[in-house]
């Protein structure tokens, strides 16, 4: 009899404090014993009694956004960790086309990949040419003074060669109109 009683204790405990974080939260049912009523109580539930914990995914796209629930059976829009690609990372659980696994839409104003950058602050969006901070901004393979982009870019000038019809250092003059080429054998004033 005294195991009998103990277990309708214990599943009235258990239905008690099953709902959703909130239900857990207005019920006060601190698991881990740190004074805070969050979601790490209910990692402890699930794991101490074996209830099930449910992801949520209200887009469908397989991933979530980290909100948790514990119950017997899965509400709408939850899925068991099996049934999603990543537990979470997803950014917009309200849009299917936004995840991690996304492509960065590169004019929409939306983080389309979860990765924290948004249209051409992602690495994925192609964007002017800047000719010293080391990135290919504008994906054509090329980087800094090695893009034809930044050819008369005082970045990359360099040191004038008085004999190949360039501009190298940028001044506005070539070879032997250049100053720098004054000494160079080649030259004759």
């Amino acid at each position: 009899m005294k195991t009998h009683f103990r277990f309708e204790i214990m599943f009235l405990f258990i239905i008690f404090c099953t709902v959703t974080v909130a239900y857990a939260e207005t019920n006060q049912c601190d698991f881990d014993g740190d004074g805070d009523v969050d979601a790490v109580d209910l990692k402890v539930f699930s794991q101490k009694y074996g209830t099930t914990l449910w992801y949520k995914d209200a887009d469908g796209d397989g991933y979530s956004d980290g909100e948790t629930v514990y119950e017997f059976s899965p509400p709408p829009d939850f899925c068991d960790k099996s049934d999603l690609i990543d537990i979470t990372g997803d950014c917009d659980d309200e849009n299917a086309d936004v995840n991690p696994a996304g492509s960065e839409l590169c004019d929409d104003g939306i983080d389309n990949d979860c990765n924290g950058y948004v249209d051409s602050d992602d690495f994925a969006c192609p964007s002017p040419e800047v000719c010293n901070n080391n990135r290919d901004d504008d994906l054509d393979g090329y980087t800094d003074c090695d893009d034809y982009d930044c050819s008369n870019d005082q970045a990359c000038a360099s040191p004038e060669i008085c004999n190949n019809d360039r501009d190298d250092d940028l001044d506005g003059y070539t070879d032997c109109d250049d100053w720098d080429c004054n000494d160079d054998p080649n030259c004759s004033h």
